[in-house]
């Protein structure tokens, strides 16, 4: 019995190093794929968080950036296009949503929405240019490297393996939670495809402009971050407030406004942001 208990956990030990996760025993695998098709809020902001691409899983929850979202509100301003970049489902904007004065607040993320795949019990993860990065089975759930960041020998296999599955009848599902569909603000919400390092000039300038567990994720690339910097000046209007935060293990934020192209700030939240002095606005 002690044997079979100590391979058991070497065993376990070893799924952390795969792309592969055991649904039993990791308890921030209880929520399924199949809840992507649910209309209960909670359902789908837990599946949510379960799904990657690339090297970065979406993450999501409701109001996580209470007293930012506080801070803002309380300025009282009128906004004409507001701006939550990697959004994921949207959820974390509800109340600021809801209490914000604005025209038109955008949802923008690099991945807004994936397509679906159900056969056998099985349930299969495509994004928008059918690129396969998930699969479900009863057990586990499998994560797949199609735009090849986690070159390795397992990903390798899984990709040729699920490369024999004939896929059709492709549903396609936005990411975008349900709870907006009755939201009161609907008609003034968008949700849409965006991706900070593309090179095409944006037609909008955003007044107010968060972004939230993002930055922190290339701190160690300055040639990213000279091409966020600018990327930031770009879509960003004389007198627009910027708001750069994350909430790891607690929620920490710099709340810059913009004046000829120079960036004050007007507040700090828990210290400030952890990608404040990377990157330097």
């Amino acid at each position: 019995a002690t044997n079979l208990s100590l391979s058991f956990s070497l065993f376990q030990n070893l799924l952390r190093f795969l792309p592969i996760k055991l649904k039993k025993f990791n308890s921030q695998l209880n929520s399924s794929l199949i809840n992507l098709l649910s209309d209960d809020a909670n359902y789908f902001n837990n599946c949510i968080q379960n799904i990657r691409f690339g090297n970065f899983f979406k993450t999501s929850s409701f109001n996580r950036l209470i007293q930012t979202y506080n801070y803002i509100i309380s300025l009282k301003k009128e906004y004409n296009f507001v701006a939550d970049i990697g959004s994921s489902d949207g959820s974390s904007s509800l109340d600021l949503t809801e209490k914000l004065n604005f025209n038109k607040f955008f949802f923008l993320d690099k991945y807004h929405e994936c397509n679906l795949f159900i056969k056998d019990k099985n349930i299969y993860l495509f994004d928008d240019q059918n690129n396969l990065h998930m699969v479900e089975t009863n057990h586990f759930i499998f994560y797949l490297d199609p735009i090849g960041l986690n070159k390795n020998f397992f990903n390798n296999f899984l990709s040729l393996y699920f490369k024999k599955i004939k896929i059709d009848n492709l549903q396609k599902i936005s990411f975008l939670n349900p709870i907006y569909k009755k939201h009161k603000k609907r008609d003034k919400i968008i949700y849409e495809k965006f991706d900070l390092f593309d090179n095409n000039e944006s037609n909008i300038k955003f007044d107010l402009l968060f972004i939230s567990n993002l930055l922190n994720k290339f701190h160690k690339n300055k040639k990213i971050i000279n091409i966020l910097r600018k990327k930031i000046d770009q879509i960003t209007n004389e007198d627009s407030l910027i708001v750069m935060a994350e909430n790891s293990s607690y929620e920490r934020s710099t709340i810059y406004l913009k004046n000829k192209n120079n960036y004050n700030i007007l507040k700090r939240i828990n210290g400030g942001s952890l990608s404040e002095n990377i990157f330097q606005l």
